[in-house]
């Protein structure tokens, strides 16, 4: 997902939170301890800072991604970013759906927020912002 700076001053300590998932994932392993800070795509770890973000230009964060695992299982991964172990992927059922909610701060503009929409679709999941 990208958080694109379209004003004329750099965007300076931009942070993304997952701060809730609706109704709760039936994984009783996702412990849902909001908020949780979101990984930059071009960071191999979740920074405990906000990155700057010049202007008219586009930073990608990692809202959360999807796979089919080894046990045929549909599994999001990036949701729970405190996990001591690194991953913590959570599996998704049929028919399970999440709303999730995340807050983007910025040190030099108001707070964002977006819901997205989380659906599992056979062997994959559709992730739609509403």
């Amino acid at each position: 997902m990208g958080i694109y700076n379209g004003g004329s001053v750099v965007a300076e300590n931009v942070e993304v939170f997952l701060t809730l998932v609706t109704p709760r994932p039936l994984c009783v392993l996702f412990p849902a301890d909001y908020p949780y800070r979101v990984r930059r795509e071009s960071s191999p770890v979740v920074e405990t800072s906000g990155c700057r973000i010049n202007p008219r230009h586009e930073e990608l964060f990692e809202f959360a991604k999807s796979y089919v695992s080894s046990d045929m299982n549909v599994r999001v991964d990036g949701m729970d970013t405190k996990n001591e172990r690194g991953r913590n992927p959570i599996p998704i059922e049929k028919n399970e759906y999440w709303h999730l909610k995340y807050k983007i701060t910025c040190a030099n503009a108001d707070p964002e927020s977006a819901v997205f929409f989380v659906h599992r679709k056979d062997d994959d999941v559709g992730m739609e912002r509403i």
